[in-house]
């Protein structure tokens, strides 16, 4: 893979893992009659937008612990999602100390991303040079939460989910009912904020030839989009797989935006999109560039949305038995509603 990135894989590899696109902010009226919804999954298009959304904001932030290393950073979620602290009752010391017989392997961590052995070992050998993780009796366990970054990185991550969840109440998209007998668990929303930036690596693969053309390719898709997914008549009309928006609807990025949206090298995302170009997926459009209408139209890319929309409604659904507050997400919020990334 280009750039440091883990070795490409081939399009078409059926267990492929990858990243698909992006979406949420601003206030939402009322939502239409939802009875007028089309079968299948109801609006995957929509929903699809606001979950890219989530995805990209949690992948930047996370990105900036490891200094843009986006390989680093989804090695590092596989780790996290494994460890104790986060899967132990809030407030256990053992657990918080990581005295608990959890961890993950190398090679289990190889497979789950699909990535040669030795090029994650070389990885992860890093992260624990640097004081990230280190080698436990059951594996690799995660040693960054004495660092107040870290800390504060899944608190944004945390309040990125509820943003999304904020969002699908406010458009009328369906979700569990409150269980308000039950205390809240913040790591429970970590928890599924981390199931669906990982589960996004499963559905998108075949297309890209790696991670970093993922993000570049989606972060394109979602900075068009935002016109459509924030204006409530536009966001319903096109919120279905098969109404996709013209895109005389749709607002053009700059390179130099993107760059400065995903904290990467205007070189590096140069280089990135001039990939997307001749892969089809992205053209040049007024001053700046669009993902290309024909590859936003495919089947796999259409499957690949409603595939994530499953998988967010999955990760929502756990939510429940952690006392999310369905009926009022804001009020889960650790420091408030955080911004979109920007693309301007």
């Amino acid at each position: 893979m280009p750039g440091g990135d883990c070795h490409p894989r081939a399009p078409g590899r059926q267990r492929a893992r990858a990243f698909l696109n992006l979406a949420p902010q601003g206030s939402i009226a009322a939502p239409p009659d939802l009875t007028t919804c089309r079968p299948s999954r109801p609006f995957s298009r929509l929903t699809g937008r606001l979950t890219g959304e989530m995805q990209v904001s949690c992948f930047v932030e996370i990105m900036r612990l490891f200094d843009g290393r986006l390989e680093r950073a989804i090695i590092f979620l596989v780790l996290l999602r494994r460890d104790a602290w986060l899967n132990g009752p809030a407030g256990c010391p053992a657990l918080r100390a990581g005295d608990a017989p959890q961890g993950i392997s190398i090679n289990a961590v190889a497979t789950s991303l699909d990535r040669p052995f030795e090029s994650i070992r070389r990885r992860v050998n890093a992260m624990m040079a640097d004081g990230i993780c280190a080698r436990g009796r059951h594996g690799v366990v995660v040693t960054a939460f004495d660092r107040p970054e870290f800390l504060a990185s899944l608190d944004r991550i945390h309040d990125s989910m509820v943003r999304l969840i904020e969002h699908f109440h406010a458009f009328g998209i369906p979700l569990p009912e409150t269980r308000a007998d039950t205390a809240y668990d913040r790591h429970a929303t970590i928890i599924a904020a981390i199931d669906l930036m990982l589960g996004a690596l499963e559905f998108v693969a075949p297309l890209f030839e790696s991670w970093r053309d993922m993000l570049a390719v989606n972060a394109v898709i979602i900075a068009n989009a935002r016109p459509i997914t924030f204006d409530r008549t536009l966001a319903f009309r096109y919120a279905e797989r098969d109404t996709p928006p013209p895109a005389s609807l749709r607002e053009p990025v700059s390179i130099s935006a993107l760059a400065r949206g995903l904290g990467m090298p205007y070189a590096s995302v140069h280089r990135l999109v001039e990939r997307g170009r001749v892969r089809g997926q992205i053209v040049d459009w007024r001053g700046g560039v669009m993902a290309a209408t024909q590859f936003l139209g495919e089947d796999i890319v259409g499957t690949s949305a409603e595939q994530i929309t499953g998988r967010a409604v999955q990760a929502i659904a756990r939510l429940a038995a952690g006392g999310f507050r369905f009926d009022d997400p804001a009020r889960c919020y650790i420091n408030g509603k955080p911004p979109l990334v920007k693309f301007r």
